[in-house]
């Protein structure tokens, strides 16, 4: 999949029209709409979690140390 890749990207496969996902693409786009749903809130969670968190610690950090 990688060499079809730089090979379209580098214009060495000009002749051949397929796509280079057809061939190779193993399964990677074999998720239902449900395991979509899930990874995306899952992340979205994950994001926001992380957010919070970072927000937390620097108005922490602010409150012990005052510039």
């Amino acid at each position: 999949m990688w060499k079809k890749l730089g090979e379209s990207l580098s214009g060495d496969n000009e002749e051949q029209e397929e796509s280079w996902l057809d061939e190779d693409s193993g399964g990677l786009c074999s998720l239902s709409t449900t395991q979509r749903i899930y990874g995306f809130a899952a992340c979205s969670i994950a994001g926001l979690a992380l957010m919070l968190l970072i927000s937390a610690y620097s108005n922490f950090k602010l409150c012990l140390n005052p510039i």
